[in-house]
């Protein structure tokens, strides 16, 4: 799995950053590492390969001039930040930063063209203040997740209910989801910038499960509300801290889809 955690180009990110590294991506666990090292795996011992969660930092690293959503033979990615800057473990898309107009099926068509030549059967999307508990991930797709080719057309995380769409239909939450690569791969090359701007709706996380919804085959929808492993959202470092170091992963938070808002009687009799 490639794990893109969505950051950005400011100071209050970079530190956010370095709080991930520090608390989040575990030092002594070998199977978690960064895109480049995962690469290099594969380049130089593909068949001794120990990392199984590659994660990278995703910054639009485009100036003002440039689109919110990749089209045309523009490179999908650019060799620093816009201000010059350069991680090791960032991908700088070459689009202007943005949360809602175009990061995530970039980055989708990024992470699609990353797969096939390196061999990853998931792209999942995270925001940088949530915190995953990671051996759970690991231990979710050992146990449950199975391997390309026989995952085609998944789509999973905590779904919800569509109701400000222009369909009805069944999404994951953008702070954490996880798709197939060929999934992915649809979402940022079979649509179209143009075709994805007439489905939108400026709504990240519903906007990608419009986007995967216009595949006409049978989807393997997985929702993950009843192990949930990850914490959202955790805005302050004091938070972030406590949760990457207390929490036990994974949450069992619901026994039954988490539809509740598309219903004003369960919004006002609360249930859970």
């Amino acid at each position: 799995m490639l794990m893109g955690i969505f950051s950005m180009t400011s100071d209050k990110a970079k530190k956010r950053r370095e709080i991930i590294r520090e608390h989040m991506i575990l030092k002594d666990e070998e199977r978690v590492c960064s895109l480049v090292e995962f690469q290099r795996q594969v380049r130089e011992t593909p068949t001794r390969r120990k990392c199984q969660v590659a994660y990278t930092f995703v910054i639009g690293a485009g100036d003002e001039n440039s689109p919110t959503d990749h089209w045309g033979d523009l490179p999908l990615t650019l060799a620093t930040d816009r201000l010059g800057q350069v991680e090791e473990d960032c991908t700088y898309l070459s689009i202007r930063e943005n949360m809602e107009d175009g990061k995530s099926p970039t980055f989708m068509k990024t992470a699609a063209s990353v797969a096939k030549e390196y061999g990853l059967d998931y792209i999942a999307k995270t925001d940088d203040d949530s915190v995953v508990g990671l051996s759970s991930l690991i231990e979710y797709m050992d146990s449950d997740l199975p391997p390309a080719p026989y995952n085609t057309r998944t789509y999973g995380g905590s779904l919800v209910l569509s109701r400000a769409a222009k369909s009805q239909f069944v999404y994951a939450q953008g702070q954490f989801y996880f798709m197939s690569a060929d999934v992915a791969d649809h979402v940022g090359n079979v649509l179209t910038a143009e075709k994805r701007a007439t489905i939108g709706v400026s709504i990240e996380d519903l906007d990608m499960g419009l986007y995967v919804e216009t595949i006409k085959r049978p989807l393997k929808m997985i929702d993950t509300s009843s192990q949930q492993f990850w914490l959202h959202p955790m805005k302050t470092e004091e938070e972030f801290v406590k949760a990457s170091s207390e929490v036990s992963f994974p949450i069992a938070k619901y026994n039954l889809l988490n539809f509740k808002m598309a219903c004003y009687h369960w919004n006002i009799n609360d249930p859970w």
